[in-house]
């Protein structure tokens, strides 16, 4: 892996809203023991939490509003 992907890729996750990393951990620990109907029950439900949060509400106004977000973990 070169240094310009490996800090690309942790400027991304540092940009990311707090609560959807912790949604994305939970569905990624959760996938070693859950079938696939099960993981993909788990990650519908999620991705349904994830869409209530500030932060969702906060990243879709900042697109509309062609600015970057400022998520507060929400």
């Amino acid at each position: 892996m070169s240094k310009l992907f490996a800090l690309f890729c942790l400027t991304f996750i540092v940009l990311l809203a707090c609560a959807g990393l912790f949604l994305i951990k939970r569905a990624i620990h959760a996938s070693a023991s859950n079938s696939f109907d099960e993981q993909f029950d788990l990650e519908r439900d999620l991705q349904t939490i994830a869409g209530r949060t500030a932060d969702y509400r906060e990243g879709v106004r900042a697109f509309i509003e062609k600015r970057a977000p400022k998520f507060e973990g929400r």
